[in-house]
């Protein structure tokens, strides 16, 4: 710490990282302790690669042929889908569709995106309410691949909820190096 600093430090911005989160926590415990989402963005979309991967392996030569057509929107976030990406998700998620994979992807990169939709809820009681409903309604299709991204809500519940009571923007954080 900079003893030159006439402030106090407020707020802490961290990474999932337990060793880091203990040190903040002895050297500046009266400090907000707030997780950045960007790890958790990367670890969902992990949870849904896990989902993709799974069905692939099961697929026919058709089935892929229309996996590989289907994933071109599964990296990006639901807030920037075009009408075109939007429309193909709709089809996907419906019960119409048939290829029962591509529907449990399609369930998968909607787990993903309700997740982070804890980050982008404007307030923190609002935030608490979606994490507690993605907690409590996962597809048990999907389950076992998100078990990480669920261990990892319930072991940060608290710093991922306090994001809203800290006044920092995602496009704020620069990775300390």
């Amino acid at each position: 710490l900079d003893p030159d600093l006439d402030e106090p430090i407020h707020t802490v911005v961290i990474d999932t990282n337990d060793a880091f989160r203990d040190c903040v926590e002895a050297v500046l415990p009266a400090s907000l302790v707030v997780l950045a989402p960007t790890k958790l963005r990367e670890l969902a979309r992990g949870c849904v690669d896990k989902v993709k991967r799974k069905v692939f392996e099961g697929a026919s030569r058709t089935q892929r042929t229309h996996l590989a057509k289907a994933n071109k929107f599964f990296g990006t976030p639901r807030s920037a889908l075009n009408a075109q990406q939007k429309a193909r998700h709709d089809l996907l998620a419906s019960p119409a569709e048939k290829d029962e994979g591509l529907r449990r992807i399609t369930t998968a990169y909607d787990k993903a995106e309700d997740f982070m939709d804890i980050y982008e809820a404007n307030t923190q009681c609002l935030a608490e309410t979606k994490a507690r409903q993605w907690l409590h309604s996962m597809p048990a299709e999907i389950a076992p691949a998100f078990k990480p991204l669920e261990e990892a809500l319930r072991k940060w519940w608290e710093p991922i909820l306090d994001w809203h009571s800290a006044e920092v923007a995602e496009e704020q954080l620069h990775p300390v190096r």
